[in-house]
């Protein structure tokens, strides 16, 4: 069941921005505010997503919500795959004008975003969890387990892809995986690699053509 505190700010009001993981039974409900303090009415012929990333800023996707009269719902079953963690979102409203022009609209205005948090449940203690962190979180977490049971394994994504990165702890391993970007060359082109270097660090490194 959500927090159903409600979040007053300039722009919008919400609630049930914090719920358990995996819920899905649950909505977080925003009413997007005008200028005036107004609640905005939606047109519900306009096609209303949003737009959700970790705290950090790392982009997770695009999700559908659901308007109706001054209120958008974002069912929490929609994002029931989204790890324990504090996560921001914008509302994307899409439609074509009286002129045959694709139009865009982003809530809330520059330099804010809507928070909303996924607490842990019970089960997320399982040794089989997997959670999905940023770049810098796995490499400070392998330099501190240097010495444990540790498996990197490296996949490459699409070039202007971001770096991802997984990490399981399963059968006593800590087993990570890395998604690096393939170069703009294409599959035989640039290629990033991560090592341990003798500082004892995770570095990454461009590969040329199989040379460091």
């Amino acid at each position: 069941m959500a927090d159903d505190t409600i979040i007053q700010d300039s722009q919008y009001e919400l609630m049930n921005n914090v719920f358990k993981h995996g819920d899905t039974t649950d909505k977080i409900i925003i009413h997007l505010k005008s200028a005036n303090n107004v609640f905005i009415k939606l047109n519900p012929t306009h096609t209303w997503k949003a737009q959700i990333a970790q705290s950090n800023g790392y982009y997770i996707g695009t999700y559908p919500v659901m308007a109706n009269g001054t209120r958008l719902e974002l069912n929490t079953a929609s994002v029931a795959e989204l790890d324990p963690g504090d996560y921001t979102l914008e509302i994307w409203e899409t439609y074509t004008d009286e002129n045959g022009n694709k139009q865009k609209h982003i809530y809330p205005s520059p330099g804010s975003t809507i928070p909303f948090t996924v607490q842990p449940n019970l089960m997320d203690s399982d040794g089989n969890f997997i959670k999905k962190i940023g770049f810098q979180d796995v490499v400070n977490k392998a330099v501190e387990n240097a010495g444990l049971n540790l498996i990197v394994k490296v996949t490459q994504g699409n070039p202007d892809s971001k770096v991802k990165v997984e990490q399981q702890y399963k059968d006593g391993k800590n087993l990570i995986t890395f998604t690096i970007p393939r170069g703009e060359k294409g599959e035989k082109g640039d290629t990033w690699q991560p090592y341990i270097a003798e500082d004892g660090n995770w570095h990454v490194k461009l590969i040329q053509g199989g040379k460091d």
